[in-house]
């Protein structure tokens, strides 16, 4: 199971994470039941992730912690930036909903690491 971990490219890790945060906003788009309540949650959250990704990542490209190859406007690739604020500012309060939220911060944490 390594070795075929090991022999996908990143290309492909990165298409296959857009593809599947796509298809998961599509879900919840098209849910039968809408939660107003959550889904200003989910609208705030979403912005809390944005902007906060947006000035960290600024400030850690500044000091020299890490450098993308790819160049773009907020110094992080836009897929990268896109499935990141998904996973951390959709994912989590949708299937946390206020409910297991450190054990869920700390798994979706070593999700991101191993990523």
């Amino acid at each position: 199971m390594s070795d075929f971990l090991l022999q996908l490219s990143a290309d492909t890790i990165r298409y296959f994470l857009l593809v599947s945060v796509f298809v998961f906003l599509v879900f919840l788009i098209f849910k039968k039941t809408q939660s107003v309540k959550l889904n200003w949650g989910l609208f705030y959250s979403f912005l809390w992730v944005s902007c906060s990704l947006l000035l960290i990542n600024y400030f850690s490209v500044q000091q020299g912690y890490w450098r993308f190859q790819e160049k773009s406007l907020v110094l992080i690739p836009v897929d990268v930036f896109f499935v990141w604020v998904v996973l951390w500012g959709v994912l989590v309060p949708f299937f946390a909903q206020g409910k297991y939220i450190a054990i869920l911060a700390v798994l979706l944490f070593w999700i991101a690491i191993l990523i």
